[in-house]
C-alpha cells in the first residue's frame, strides 16, 4: 500500500488528465529538452495556459511527479493557485519538499509510490517512473522501477521523451509528449488499447 498523505476532508475523484515532468522553475531544462519557450518565464506562463486550455476548474488531474524544480515553496504555490481543477500527487525524484508542503500549496493527496487505476476497460499502474530506465546502463533509481505484472499497463514520467507510447510499450504522461500540457483521460483510453501488453492478449 503507498505511503498516502490527505488533506481532511478529501473524497474519492474521478482522474480527468495526467501530468508530469512540467519542472517549473527549472532553468536548465530548456537545455535538457528542445521546449518552445525563451526562457523559464515563458515556459511558466505558456505551460500553465497550456494546463487550463486541457483541465477546468471542476476536473481533477493526477501530477506524477517532477513538478518543481529549485526555487522558493512560495513560487511553487502561487504556481498551483493559477492552475485549474483538484491536484493530486505522485512523487517523483526531484519532488524533495515533506509531504504537507505538497498539501499546503493544494494538492488533495500525495503518494509516494504509484498505484492501479481503470482506464477505458483496462487496468493500468501509474508511477512517475518506468519499468527500465531510459538510458541505457543508468541505475541510479534501479530499486524504484516498476515491475511489469501480465494484464497490466503502465504509465510513467520521468524519461521527457517525446513519444506517447514508448519503446518498452508503456504510455507516458509527461508533458514532453503532450505538447507542454496534461494528458487527457479520453485520448490515453484510446492509446492504452495499443499498448502491447493487451494487443498480445487479444
Amino acid at each position: 500500500m503507498p505511503a498516502l498523505f490527505t488533506r481532511e476532508g478529501r473524497s474519492a475523484m474521478r482522474i480527468d488528465a495526467f501530468y508530469s515532468d512540467p519542472h517549473y522553475n527549472h532553468k536548465n531544462i530548456l537545455k535538457y529538452c528542445p521546449r518552445p519557450f525563451a526562457d523559464m518565464d515563458e515556459m511558466r506562463e505558456g505551460m500553465i495556459a497550456r494546463y487550463n486550455e486541457i483541465v477546468r476548474p471542476n476536473q481533477c488531474t493526477l501530477w506524477m511527479g517532477d513538478c518543481f524544480f529549485g526555487g522558493l515553496k512560495d513560487d511553487a504555490a502561487a504556481i498551483m493557485a493559477r492552475l485549474n481543477g483538484h491536484k493530486m500527487l505522485i512523487r517523483g525524484n526531484h519532488d524533495h519538499w515533506p509531504a504537507y508542503v505538497y498539501l499546503e500549496m493544494g494538492f488533495e493527496f500525495v503518494s509516494e509510490l504509484g498505484f492501479d487505476i481503470r482506464l477505458g476497460k483496462r487496468i493500468v499502474h501509474v508511477n512517475h517512473y518506468p519499468t527500465k530506465p531510459f538510458h541505457e546502463g543508468d541505475v541510479r533509481y534501479a530499486n524504484v522501477m516498476v515491475k511489469p505484472r501480465a494484464g497490466v499497463g503502465i504509465m510513467h514520467g520521468h524519461t521527457h521523451e517525446a513519444v506517447r507510447i514508448t519503446p518498452r510499450g508503456e504510455l507516458h504522461a509527461g508533458v514532453d509528449a503532450w505538447q507542454w500540457a496534461p494528458a487527457p483521460r479520453e485520448e490515453l483510453e484510446v492509446l492504452v488499447e495499443q499498448l502491447p501488453c493487451f494487443m498480445e492478449a487479444a
